[in-house]
């Protein structure tokens, strides 16, 4: 009794000693969930790693189940999870910061892993290794652009309680491929399965074997190289099917008949093939589809007016094909249960006819309206300022004419505006602009718009695009754009300008790529300096600017200086370094002085500066 007394003493004193006394020696107390043999198994793992900056620095001392991307359980304690994916664990920190190197087999003592994720990593085109297929409890495999190369192994379809398989190599520069799909039928269990960009080229019948597999439900084989498209074929176990991506492929057939069946499918991928003949209606009967993009195939005929029926439609995407028809099948739908639940509706470039009516406005939760690149024609109606969710709204290349709506300035989402290339004439003021606060890309380029804002407005936006060639913005300056500090393209070209060129003009931020003046009869001196400027593409020609050549940023590819009143030496100009120019032209100037021979040591300067194409020579420029 003594005894006992004596221990529970003993370790009443000890509890003192941490908790109350001295708390930093409850630390050395020995605390550790990780089994010995799993850690080991861990430490041999990571030395076959390359880890440069020692990314997996917590690996160390006695309890692997804290150590980061490990996960243990929490009643046996046995490792279970092995996160090693990069942007899961490091958040992206660098690229060069992956981790690579070669994978150990020891991890075969992990009996208990059911989760291994080693994606965006760099394994430097490495084979996946066969043993994965020995880690018989993995439910998740995710070795998705990890800089795996070579053939996948077959041992992978031991895997039978694998759910989740991504091996998508999109960005690897490593070509991955299969030799066979045997192998995938064995993976009963499977639901997730992303290839995307695996070579199948030397697969004949690819959809045998995937047909199976008894629950999948979610499919995505693009850029695969898959040619072989079965038009009729009993896919018995793909009716789970939620989820179809077959894009970027080369299927050069109609929609084959089996794919209607796919009653539970919410997502369908499509686009980037060439799959030919109409779109025929039986796709009111897939009534759980959310998304449909077939665009950029050879699909031709009108659009479906069953569309209407899919109430759960989102996204509805035709464009690239040749579609024709007017848009009574779009006021139609419009009316429909897919009305009240399309976000986006892209038609871009087909050969629908028609115009624009209120029908528009029965899509009430559109974001996205593009139907540039058709034959629409008639006024762009003022109900159009009701579609209140409009983010992105594209009608270039059509036939529209007539004045642009004040409407327009109630769209309050609104971040693109592209109205280029219409008939469209009248006056655009600030009231258009009243409420477009955010607004980032604004294009009414080569239409008869004239652009009058008041002196004294100021927008409520800061555009990354202003593309207003051909539209009437002179004779002065426009003042409002001042204010644009963060635009990476500006094309004032053939815009009616006959003012001196405001010093601002000039003070280019960094993010500028193209700066078009051209056309216009704008006066002034050009700047002694565009060196700070990264800006690719400068065109000012065809004005009446003055005085000598700028010096420029060694990023200029392309320089338009031609028709001018530019005097003084061309010599200052061909410094080194020079300037990546691809295209210069400098003629009907005033300059003097010729090309120095020395640039001719270099082949490839010669072939930029002297090409026909690139400079062309006059009397009064080069001599």
């Amino acid at each position: 009794m003594q005894i006992l007394a004596s221990v529970r003493f003993l370790l009443i004193l000890s509890s003192l000693c941490c908790f109350i006394i001295i708390p930093s020696l409850c630390s050395e107390l020995p605390n550790t969930r990780c089994i010995e043999s799993e850690k080991n198994s861990l430490l041999e793992f990571k030395t076959s790693l390359k880890d440069p900056h020692n990314l997996l620095s917590s690996w160390e001392g006695s309890d692997c189940c804290n150590w980061k991307g490990v996960t243990c359980n929490n009643e046996t304690n046995h490792v279970v999870s092995l996160n090693l994916g990069y942007w899961h664990l490091f958040n992206g920190l660098s690229t060069a910061w992956r981790i690579g190197g070669e994978l150990n087999p020891s991890l075969l003592a992990l009996n208990e892993l059911n989760h291994l994720d080693l994606s965006s990593n760099d394994f430097g085109g490495i084979a996946v290794p066969e043993f994965i297929g020995s880690l018989k409890k993995l439910s998740y495999l995710n070795l998705s652009n990890a800089g795996f190369g070579g053939r996948i192994p077959h041992q992978l379809g031991n895997l039978s309680s694998l759910r989740y398989l991504d091996l998508n190599s999109f960005y690897s520069s490593h070509d991955l491929y299969v030799d066979s799909l045997d192998w995938l039928s064995w993976l009963s269990s499977l639901q997730y399965l992303d290839m995307n960009s695996v070579n199948f080229v030397n697969v004949g019948d690819w959809f045998v074997s995937i047909n199976l597999i008894p629950s999948l439900s979610v499919l995505k084989l693009p850029h695969c190289k898959l040619k072989e498209f079965p038009l009729s074929f009993s896919f018995r176990n793909f009716a789970p099917l939620t989820y179809l991506d077959l894009s970027n492929n080369e299927f050069h057939s109609s929609l084959p008949n089996w794919l209607f069946n796919l009653s539970s499918l919410q997502y369908l991928n499509l686009q980037f093939n060439q799959f030919q003949g109409s779109m025929p209606d039986e796709f009111s009967r897939m009534n759980s589809l959310e998304v449909i993009q077939l665009g950029n195939n050879e699909l031709v005929g009108s659009i479906p007016r069953t569309i209407s029926f899919l109430c759960k439609l989102r996204i509805f995407d035709l464009s690239s094909n040749n579609i024709t028809g007017d848009t009574a099948s779009l006021a139609e739908i419009s009316v429909g249960c897919a009305g009240n639940s399309l976000e986006v509706l892209n038609l871009r470039n087909n050969n629908l006819t028609g115009n624009l009516s209120d029908w528009l406005v029965n899509f009430k939760r559109l974001d996205t309206l593009d139907l540039g690149h058709n034959s629409l024609n008639g006024f762009i109606p003022a109900s159009i300022g009701k579609l209140s969710a409009l983010k992105y709204l594209m009608l270039t290349a059509n036939g529209f004419n007539g004045t642009l709506p004040e409407s327009i300035g109630q769209l309050s989402e609104l971040i693109l505006l592209d109205l280029s290339f219409n008939s469209l004439n009248g006056v655009v003021s600030d009231v258009h602009f009243a409420n477009l606060l955010k607004l980032e890309q604004l294009s009414l380029a080569s239409t008869s718009l004239a652009v009058r804002m008041s002196s004294s407005w100021t927008p409520p936006f800061q555009l990354t695009i202003i593309s207003l060639r051909l539209c009437r913005l002179g004779p002065e300056f426009p003042s409002w754009l001042r204010m644009q500090k963060d635009y990476s393209v500006m094309d004032l070209s053939s815009a009616g300008i006959e003012d001196v060129a405001p010093n601002w003009i000039w003070n280019l931020s960094e993010k500028i790529l193209l700066l078009d003046l051209s056309h216009n009869l704008i006066s002034g001196n050009l700047p002694a300096t565009l060196e700070f400027a990264s800006i690719s593409i400068l065109d000012l020609s065809n004005n009446k600017f003055e005085g000598s050549l700028p010096t420029f940023s060694s990023s200029m590819e392309y320089l338009d200086l031609s028709n001018n009143m530019l005097t003084g030496s061309i010599l200052p100009f061909f410094r080194f370094p020079l300037p990546i120019l691809s295209h210069l032209f400098l003629s009907n100037n005033l300059l003097s002085g010729t090309i120095p021979s020395s640039i001719c040591q270099d082949a490839e300067l010669c072939h930029r500066f002297l090409k026909q194409s690139a400079v062309r020579r006059t009397s009064n420029m080069l001599g």
